[in-house]
């Protein structure tokens, strides 16, 4: 019958001495020649002409790593350790891993309405509007500012910025590495126009991490869950845009976007982080934006944040 012995993946020691024992052809051939049965270190030594000074080493690892028994054995000659091979099989469960790194790693996810900023700056050309009406006045920043605009589903403005602060009570005395920010936007143009490129920047704590550019203020279809109050032949819909930032950089659906590093954003330090969204003045392709919430546009959800930390 074949012994075996079992790695569990969660005990770090053991699988690294295991591996360890593995990587040597050196040790590999021992073990090749213990299936025929025990012998003496110099014994091996010989058949396998692995000089006596190495060998002792050797031992050692596969010892380590429970793949040998060392045992002392007595003769005309004085006593001498006799090797034997422990166990015919390695057996390495990947599925024992995944219990404790679910339990290391938490996520904290917040969905953010999208008229639940903190700061905003809106050109002379913007808006906000609920599922049932306008808020405020159309083409007036001062309407950013009406208590109505909790219930906003969608907001414009050709340049500016609209700035949220993310609570990060979750956070207290853990790391973030990674950060995602997943929301519906397009530029924003006089009604709507299909090719109308617009530079749209991200900043998080302050610190620009990235600028996606979005090709156009989308129209020519009915928005999914856009309300039928709304103009057809305004703005309908977005893309579903996803900006990740961890140890390894920012990226815009999974392509680089940027270089900036999670540790460098300190999302941990305060009270909460600020996430900006904007057009800059100086932008290359200034041509706006939209912010859609769950009551417009093709997605039902506002602006979510998710951060996995330890």
């Amino acid at each position: 019958m074949k012994k075996e012995v079992h790695y569990d993946l969660t005990q770090d020691g053991e699988v690294d001495a295991v591996c360890q024992a593995l990587a040597s052809s050196s040790r590999r051939k021992i073990l090749g020649l213990l299936r025929k049965g025990s012998y003496t270190i110099n014994e091996i030594g010989v058949i396998l002409n692995i000089p006596l000074s190495t060998l002792s080493t050797h031992m050692a690892i596969l010892k380590q790593a429970k793949l040998i028994n060392v045992s002392k054995t007595s003769g005309v000659r004085g006593s001498s350790k006799m090797i034997s091979r422990r166990c015919d099989t390695v057996r390495i469960e990947f599925d024992d891993i995944d219990t404790p790194v679910e339990e290391k790693i938490k996520t904290m996810s917040l969905e953010i309405p999208i008229g639940s900023y903190t700061d905003v700056k809106a050109s002379n050309i913007c808006g906000i509007a609920s599922d049932k009406e306008f808020i405020g006045v159309d083409d007036m920043p001062s309407a950013f500012f009406h208590p109505s605009r909790m219930s906003a589903g969608i907001l414009w403005f050709s340049h500016g910025y609209v700035e949220y602060r993310i609570p990060n009570y979750y956070l207290y005395g853990h790391r973030a590495f990674v950060l995602n920010v997943s929301l519906e936007l397009c530029s924003e143009a006089p009604n709507f126009n299909m090719e109308w490129p617009s530079d749209i920047t991200f900043w998080i704590n302050g610190k620009e991490i990235c600028t996606y550019t979005s090709l156009g203020d989308y129209g020519d279809r009915r928005g999914t869950l856009t309300p039928k109050w709304w103009s057809e032949f305004s703005t309908q819909y977005g893309l579903m845009k996803n900006i990740r930032v961890d140890g390894y950089g920012v990226f815009i659906d999974a392509e680089k976007a940027g270089d900036t590093e999670i540790d460098t954003l300190k999302l941990e330090e305060n009270e909460y982080f600020t996430l900006r969204i904007g057009v800059k003045d100086d932008a290359r392709h200034r041509g706006g934006l939209n912010i859609f919430g769950k009551t417009f546009g093709d997605y039902p959800q506002d602006i979510i944040v998710r951060v996995d930390y330890v």
